[in-house]
């Protein structure tokens, strides 16, 4: 990643169809996190990571790191569900800059999106599950085993919603550029 990688993601913010596209994933990604499958307080299964990843792969890291932010922001907002706490937004903040790093001005393979999405992974397996010990006081080692089988299933199935979308996005040219 050079200078001008850099800068062209950065650039992304000055075009209209970038703010426009950006703010239409957002509010579907917002949208999609009312539509959720939560079995206990500490498990969450939803859709919103595809239109977000979509951002990061469409307008590069800058865009997606910050869109991110805006609609965990956003989500918060309008249906709280406990303290906010900024470690949420930095999560999901970090996954749009690396989902950007991987996926933005390059083809969409197959490989990359288990990359993404096994970051993605990972940050809800342990930076996730850490937040939520230091936020409700439970054990880390506790909370560990269930979250990890929980990001272990829904990997698979995220990596197969991702690189489907992605595909029909292409074929049916929804962002041409």
């Amino acid at each position: 990643m050079n200078r001008r990688y850099w800068s062209e993601s950065l650039a992304e913010f000055k075009k209209i169809k970038t703010l426009t596209g950006a703010a239409m994933l957002i509010a579907l990604a917002v949208i999609l996190s009312f539509v959720t499958i939560a079995p206990s307080d500490y498990l969450r299964i939803g859709l919103a990571f595809l239109p977000k990843e979509v951002m990061a792969a469409l307008f590069g890291p800058i865009v997606g790191m910050v869109g991110n932010g805006i609609t965990d922001i956003i989500q918060y907002a309008l249906k709280p569900t406990g303290p906010y706490f900024f470690g949420w937004t930095f999560n999901t903040m970090l996954i749009g800059l690396f989902g950007g790093l991987i996926l933005y001005k390059k083809e969409v393979k197959l490989w990359r999106v288990l990359v993404v999405n096994g970051f993605e992974a990972l940050v809800n397996i342990f930076l996730a599950t850490w937040w939520i010990s230091i936020l409700y006081g439970n054990g880390f080692m506790a909370l560990f085993p269930v979250r990890a089988v929980k990001n272990l299933i829904q990997y698979p199935i995220n990596v197969i919603l991702f690189y489907a979308v992605w595909k029909i996005i292409e074929r049916e040219k929804v962002f041409r550029t």
